[in-house]
């Protein structure tokens, strides 16, 4: 299924990308502004969400509340930020269709994903899929908003910090945020430590646990619900993936049963 405005991203990928038009009421706000703070934190992910779930947001969401020190949280970073922006690249289709066919299952194409991303962060206007490198896109912000600083902070799990150690090399000019996961978040703690990195300096920041809701999870409650009404596959799917991604799935059929 494909939407009209989709396709005009897609075709204007290459003269601009489309988390700038997002983006630009927030931020040429912000710009104009006479008081407050002009610095932007911009948190960063890429992975493969195929598809992408309803945890993916949870987890901007809460590195968000944590930047901002909202939600009765106090800040983690030495910056007061006057905004805080999302940015999620996705993984290309060579890497997650070999991931997927490991385990005899289709992947989603990249521009489907994207399109997932972009249905997925609708609602959130300061939170849009990138089709760019990660640091690129802060430089295109940067561009754009000259008298504005953006400020980039890597977005992983747990597990993915503890498997390649990367609360290594995070100083005031690369900054990390992880997201706790049960069985990962201490041994993150005691690698950070271990190797002398500060978690008070809001370079290197750990957040709390999350729901642990896998793509892997939600492609396997799709192959349950194929078949079924469409009202109550889609509330089997609450909690796990935004309702206009879970339709776009259930029409798709990508991941119905084999027969």
């Amino acid at each position: 299924v494909r939407f009209p405005w989709f396709h005009r991203v897609r075709r204007n990928m290459a003269e601009a990308p489309a988390f700038l038009t997002k983006f630009a009421p927030i931020l040429d706000e912000l710009q104009d502004r006479e008081e407050g703070s002009k610095i932007v934190a911009v948190v960063t992910m890429t992975g493969s969400c195929c598809p992408i779930t309803d945890a993916h947001c949870m987890a901007f969401d809460c590195a968000r509340e944590l930047l901002l020190g909202t939600d009765e949280r106090r800040p983690v970073a030495s910056e007061t930020f006057g905004e805080v922006l999302g940015l999620l690249s996705l993984n290309g289709d060579k890497h997650v269709g070999e991931k997927l066919r490991m385990k005899g299952l289709p992947a989603i194409s990249y521009w489907d994903r994207a399109e997932l991303t972009a249905l997925a962060t609708s609602e959130r206007p300061w939170m849009d899929f990138n089709p760019m490198r990660e640091p690129h896109a802060v430089q295109a912000l940067q561009h754009r908003w000259v008298n504005l600083r953006f400020i980039r902070y890597a977005l992983n799990g747990a597990d993915d910090v503890c498997r390649f150690q990367k609360w290594r090399g995070c100083t005031e000019h690369r900054r990390s945020i992880t997201m706790g996961r049960p069985g990962f978040t201490k041994q993150v703690i005691d690698g950070a430590r271990r190797h002398g990195v500060a978690l008070d300096t809001g370079y290197f920041i750990l957040g709390p646990e999350l729901p642990d809701i896998s793509s892997t999870a939600v492609r396997q409650a799709l192959q349950e619900e194929h078949g079924k009404p469409p009202e109550e596959a889609l509330e089997r799917l609450t909690g796990l993936l935004h309702p206009r991604v879970a339709a776009w799935l259930l029409r798709s059929e990508i991941y119905a049963p084999k027969r």
